[in-house]
């Protein structure tokens, strides 16, 4: 597989819908990697993530265009904060915006063992941008903001959920492996 299929790969590493969301660009070399090209990659992405069927389902290039702005204003969004910046209010009124559009959309139901909310959203669009504000919401108004990194390798954000938060790579599978195989290969030379 050559680096250029590689990273049009959707790999789900965040342990957040809004991380994994965030993660669906790349930047290696400096080179920025858009995952979200068309309709029907936004489509696939949210079909993977469990969110709605892989089919189009008559999303349009502007679809992709307010998808691609959320997914942005989550990665400036950790960038300020990780960079020990305070978060413009034109972002913060962006994601009251977002998260307050789909909240508005839902509603309560009862099933068998409980109560769950469940959405009416007026498309595929909103399903997947809801669910990603929320999901966004749920992490900054938490405990999990402060377990939110980049990783060292990649730049993608997730969630460092090990016994004492000191994780810097988003998976041990990829970027972990690197980062132990360098600092092996410096404690061998050094």
């Amino acid at each position: 597989m050559t680096n250029k299929t590689y990273a049009k790969v959707f790999r789900f590493r965040g342990g957040e819908l809004c991380l994994d969301f965030a993660n669906t660009i790349q930047w290696p070399r400096s080179k920025r990697i858009e995952m979200l090209e068309t309709p029907g990659r936004l489509a696939e992405w949210a079909g993977l993530a469990g969110i709605a069927q892989t089919e189009t389902a008559g999303l349009t290039e502007r679809d992709v265009t307010r998808a691609v702005q959320l997914r942005d204003e989550v990665i400036t969004f950790f960038t300020f904060l990780h960079g020990g910046q305070p978060i413009p209010d034109s972002l913060l009124t962006a994601f009251t915006s977002s998260i307050n559009a789909a909240r508005s959309r839902q509603h309560l139901r009862q099933h068998s063992s409980g109560f769950e909310w469940q959405s009416n959203t007026g498309g595929t669009l909103d399903m997947i941008l809801d669910r990603v504000a929320l999901s966004m919401a749920h992490v900054i108004t938490g405990d999990q903001l402060a377990c939110v990194k980049a990783c060292a390798m990649c730049d993608w954000l997730f969630l460092d959920t090990s016994r004492n938060h000191s994780r810097r790579w988003c998976s041990m599978d990829s970027c972990g492996v690197h980062v132990k195989m360098r600092s092996y290969n410096e404690r061998r030379r050094g």
